[in-house]
């Protein structure tokens, strides 16, 4: 344990000095230049190119440290987790700091209440501007608030969450199939991403357990239904479809533990109501997450079956599972044990931070604030609260 608060508290140093503040894989918009102007396929070549070079351009290129709203997210999450397990007031005031900043620095898209996009991006066959919202970004705001309210019982926090549902069920589409409905990414989305659709759902069962609306209960019913209907034999979950549910996008990595996570406090947000449908689904999820996709030394594989490079958001995202259901199965504790310590000791740098990705022959040492270290933060408090209990 004294290993893992020393990484802790190496994390929250650095963190801090930094205001949370940090670069973003993705960011290669935020430059000085004008790449905005250049056509679609050049950007996205690119963002990629910015993504995987484990040599830092950004100060040449004029991008700055900045603000990231999901990470800001996981950071009020964890800082509500760092009081739970000290009971001092510090993480709080920290926590309050951040909380006011996401109430001041929501997306601007529509009247509705979200949160969303912190610099303009380009992917494969889409662009979105600075400020569009996602189901994603949404959800993991909504989960730190939720956190903080908690411990504070402050009620701005819960005036901004008697207003998250109006995002999910005004401006986001919904797609009706047999076994159930998908919810899109965000308010443009067409076709399914499994992971996504939980978030929405997630976010929705939050705002029910205060307005404890029944008529939520079903849509976040169909929604559970139709991404465990999604679900193979083996116990994974593919990452998306389009228009055509059987063309799934294969796509096996840290969104596996996005699922497991956001089913269950799906079933904690609605008191046990739909157990009977999420914890069989869940714990084969669990089961295939355990043996296909961490080693055993507890190195994350990068997308099964590939196992390079070992990035940083796998790793946390390993963690933060096993740490929570380590009272499942004593296994599962044994690996958050291992992935805890063998992610300190392989991938966290003196300085604090904790690094990109690491391959066989070099190791990407970038410091990214949402992909890494609000990731880490989040997941090593959750690590120490589960050995609390």
């Amino acid at each position: 344990m004294e290993e893992i608060n020393k990484a802790l508290n190496k994390l929250i140093i650095y963190v801090e000095s930094e205001n949370y503040k940090g670069y973003d894989p993705y960011d290669i918009e935020n430059t000085i230049l004008p790449i905005k102007k250049l056509p679609h396929p050049l950007r996205f070549v690119l963002t990629q190119i910015n993504k995987r070079s484990p040599i830092n351009f950004r100060p040449i290129l004029g991008i700055k440290k900045n603000y990231h709203t999901k990470g800001m997210g996981l950071l009020l999450k964890a800082y509500c987790n760092l009081y739970k397990i000290n009971k001092e007031d510090t993480p709080l005031q920290k926590a309050n700091q951040i909380f006011y900043w996401l109430k001041n620095n929501n997306s601007d898209y529509s009247k509705n209440l979200s949160w969303g996009f912190d610099y303009s991006y380009s992917s494969r066959n889409s662009r979105v501007e600075k400020g569009f919202p996602t189901v994603i970004h949404h959800n993991y705001v909504l989960n730190g608030l939720f956190s903080y309210y908690l411990q504070t019982n402050n009620n701005a926090v819960k005036d901004l969450l008697l207003k998250a549902d109006d995002f999910i069920t005004k401006d986001i589409p919904f797609i009706t199939y047999s076994e159930g409905i998908c919810f899109g990414y965000n308010p443009e989305a067409k076709g399914c991403c499994y992971n996504a659709s939980l978030h929405a759902a997630e976010a929705l069962s939050m705002v029910n357990y205060f307005k404890g609306k029944e008529n939520y209960l079903e849509l976040i019913h169909d929604a559970v239904q139709y991404v465990i209907s999604r679900q193979k034999f083996s116990g994974v979950w593919y990452y998306s479809h389009g228009s055509n549910p059987q063309k799934e996008k294969k796509q096996i990595d840290f969104h596996q533990g996005f699922i497991i996570e956001s089913l269950d406090k799906i079933d904690k947000f609605t008191n046990g109501k739909l157990s009977s449908l999420i914890r069989p689904a869940l714990e084969l999820g669990l089961d295939y997450y355990y043996k296909e996709q961490f080693d055993n030394e507890g190195r994350s594989i990068w997308r099964h079956p590939k196992n390079y490079p070992i990035d940083i958001h796998n790793q946390a995202q390993g963690l933060i599972i096993f740490s929570r259901f380590s009272h499942y199965n004593k296994n599962y504790k044994l690996l958050a044990d291992k992935i805890a310590h063998w992610t300190i000791n392989n991938m966290q740098d003196k300085k604090g931070f904790f690094y990109y990705q690491k391959y066989p022959l070099f190791t990407n040492k970038i410091s990214h604030i949402r992909w890494g270290q609000a990731w880490m933060f989040y997941a090593l408090t959750e690590y120490l609260l589960s050995k609390k209990k």
